[in-house]
Formats: C-alpha cells, sequence, structure tokens
C-alpha cells in the first residue's frame, strides 16, 4: 500500500504528461529525464516538472517566461505583447468572438471533468475528489493539457497523462503503485 497522498503524487500524474510515445513534442513541453513537463513547468534536476518557468521554451508559443525570481532563476508565462489577437483579420476589433474555434473554454472546469473520466477508468472515489480540488492549484496551461486527456479511451487516457495505471487491473497481473505497474 503506497503511503503517499494523491496531492504529492499529482504532479507525477498530470506534470509528467502528453507525448510518451513520440518524440517531437509539441510548444512548451519539455523533456525531463523519462518524463515530459507541460508548458508552465520546467524540469528540475533531470527529475521532477516545477510549476513555472527558466526559458521560453517551457512556455506555450504565445506566451514568454518573464523571470520574477532571480534567486531561483525561475517564473511565470505570461502573453507576449499583452495578450492582444492579432489572428483574426476579417474583424481585428473583436477578439471575444463566440465563435472562435480556439477558445479554450473553462480550463478548471475541463480539469475537472477530465478526473471524473478518469474514475471511469480506474481512479478511486477519492483519489478523483482529490484530483478536482488539485485542479484548482493548477495554472490555466496545466487545467487544459488535462482537460486534453478527457473522453479518451482509458488506454488513450493512460497515455496522454504518460502514466502505466490507475489500478492493477492495467497492469496485465501485475501492481499498479504510484500509476507504474510492477
Amino acid at each position: 500500500m503506497s503511503t503517499v497522498s494523491f496531492s504529492g503524487r499529482m504532479w507525477l500524474l498530470f506534470g509528467f504528461v502528453l507525448s510518451a510515445c513520440n518524440s517531437d513534442l509539441d510548444p512548451g513541453y519539455t523533456e525531463c529525464g523519462q518524463i515530459t513537463c507541460n508548458p508552465g513547468q520546467y524540469c528540475d534536476n533531470g527529475l521532477f516538472c516545477e510549476n513555472g518557468c527558466v526559458s521560453d521554451d517551457n512556455c506555450q508559443p504565445e506566451d514568454e517566461c518573464i523571470i520574477n525570481d532571480s534567486f531561483f532563476n525561475e517564473g511565470e508565462c505570461f502573453p507576449r505583447g499583452g495578450g492582444s489577437d492579432t489572428s483574426d483579420t476579417d474583424d481585428p476589433g473583436d477578439t471575444d468572438d463566440p465563435g472562435d474555434t480556439d477558445d479554450p473554454g473553462d480550463p478548471l472546469a475541463d480539469c475537472q471533468s477530465a478526473c471524473d473520466h478518469f474514475q471511469t477508468c480506474g481512479l478511486s472515489a477519492a483519489e478523483t475528489a482529490e484530483c478536482r480540488t488539485d485542479c484548482t492549484s493548477l495554472t490555466q496551461n496545466q487545467q487544459q493539457a488535462v482537460g486534453n486527456c478527457d473522453g479518451l479511451s482509458c488506454g488513450e487516457t493512460l497515455s496522454c497523462l504518460g502514466v502505466d495505471c490507475f489500478s492493477d487491473a492495467d497492469c496485465g497481473g501485475g501492481t499498479c503503485l504510484d500509476y507504474i505497474c510492477l
């Protein structure tokens, strides 16, 4: 039985996601040993993904890393140029068009919905509840990265999150410990 709480493992589950099968990383995702850090995270000592950034490589293409902690040389991702949208050429003054397809919706709601989906794939009810609560401490980019795993088949969900398992049933006779098949 594992003594590590879901909060303690949350970054294992959500912080090291996406591109487990693909060496070509999307912009903002960075390799960290055998794991991948989400946009808005950087690799700490080749072992862990930490919230924040140390360069623009840790941010989405439309964002830049602003170092706000010179002691640790880390910062946060912020929109470039004040976040103005210049991609809408038919009406440059209209950046809040509800018909825009690049609108991310509500990243927190998407993250929490994904947690509910993870339960249908074998995550315990207690860990699902903790997952929903932990979504509130993630950045919007991290919430959306988790939300992007919602609705996938359970096998695709595990791959999307970059984990082996939610329960022993996912391990083909082995044991699932901290989302890794043993």
